[in-house]
């Protein structure tokens, strides 16, 4: 991972955990962010996110010495479902896959600049998964557009 890379990588995990440790933010329910990938044995109580980097292709010139790339992000809400009914949208009382989802892009998006680090991010794919009911995940990519000066060559 290059060192524009990784403060993109911080910056997300920095806002995400912001939104978080704030009683009135959007993501004060969330119990633990983690990055990298961990076993549902390892995750005490849900939900939680994991952030995991996931595609780096190498960028291409667009003025001297400037290199124009993308670095992509998985981005993993977690939960464990306790109401069967509210699993994909939820209520007053309990989130849902999809709220879980739509929180974490608001969050990202308040700040399209990533503190200063991108020139612009998108959520091009959105995976959701089932398979081990009753716990749900999805894979929420994110793509970071950045600027980086061209010192290899």
């Amino acid at each position: 991972m290059s060192s524009h890379t990784l403060n993109i990588f911080k910056a997300v995990k920095t806002i995400l955990e912001a939104s978080k440790a704030n009683p009135s933010g959007t993501l004060h329910y969330i119990k633990n962010i983690y990055e990298g990938w961990r076993n549902r044995e390892d995750i005490g109580t849900f939900p939680v996110i994991i952030i995991e980097p996931n595609h780096e292709p190498e960028g291409r010139h667009t003025i001297p010495n400037m290199i124009r790339s993308v670095f992509e992000i998985t981005i993993v809400p977690f939960m464990e479902v306790y109401n069967p009914n509210n699993q994909i949208t939820g209520d007053n009382g309990a989130k849902g896959i999809m709220d879980l989802t739509t929180d974490i892009k608001n969050v990202l998006s308040v700040d399209k600049s990533l503190a200063g680090t991108a020139l612009k991010l998108e959520f091009p794919t959105c995976d959701y998964y089932f398979e081990n009911f009753p716990y749900r995940y999805a894979e929420l990519s994110l793509q970071v557009e950045y600027i980086s000066q061209d010192t290899q060559r």
